[in-house]
């Protein structure tokens, strides 16, 4: 019981030091103390360090002789990787999971990107966080009812990676009134639903995103 207790609460904390990591709390390069952590998440130093061996395995930190785990960097080279092979195997995720989907749940998802939306198209604000929030509640719809093991585990640890990235640029205005086109495109096809059509809209927006590339500056 004791372990499964411990499991859990590693779990915890590397979602807690994964989203520190995606939202730029804990920088490129900067070590993960786990004395600092343990007392910010409020946990003994066991679960962290099984937290940071969870995110090193999914590439958020890796191990670097005498200075122990850091924030790992991602560069326009991994960013260009990690979405070519999204590109190739999310859609495949998400046709398999579309018979699975909780009908419901897709209809949520269809009016909060209408409101984006709207919002755009009136002038009000739409923050970053709600969007990149939503944006990993739909992928993340794909990813855990596409039905496989290993492409859950391949896509969790692309997609944990690609947030870094993406999350810093959410406020280019151009993208965002195009993303939320896209996300709308995405939900109705499994609205209605289309496999191929869903397959389709989901590698249209996943190839536009190459337009980071041409705002990254490093």
């Amino acid at each position: 019981m004791a372990s499964y207790k411990n499991g859990k609460l590693a779990d915890v904390a590397a979602s807690r030091i994964r989203d520190m990591i995606i939202h730029g709390v804990l920088s490129s390069g900067e070590p993960l103390a786990e004395v600092r952590l343990a007392e910010e998440l409020g946990m003994s130093r066991t679960p962290i360090r099984e937290a940071i061996s969870i995110l090193e395995f999914e590439g958020m930190v890796h191990s670097i002789t005498g200075r122990g785990a850091v924030v790992t960097d991602i560069a326009k080279e991994d960013f260009i990787e990690i979405n070519d092979i999204r590109v190739a195997l999310e859609p495949l995720a998400a046709a398999r999971a579309m018979p699975m989907m909780p009908r419901n749940v897709i209809s949520e998802y269809k009016t909060v990107w209408m409101k984006f939306l709207e919002d755009m198209r009136t002038g009000h604000s739409v923050s970053s966080h709600a969007l990149t929030e939503e944006d990993e509640k739909l992928h993340r719809l794909f990813i855990d009812y596409c039905g496989s093991r290993r492409l859950k585990n391949i896509l969790s640890s692309l997609r944990h990676q690609a947030r870094r990235y993406i999350f810093v640029h959410w406020d280019t205005k151009e993208y965002v009134v195009e993303t939320i086109i896209q996300h709308l495109d995405i939900v109705r096809a499994a609205e209605i639903p289309d496999s191929d059509l869903l397959k389709s809209s989901l590698e249209t927006h996943l190839l536009s995103n190459k337009i980071f590339l041409k705002i990254y500056k490093t």
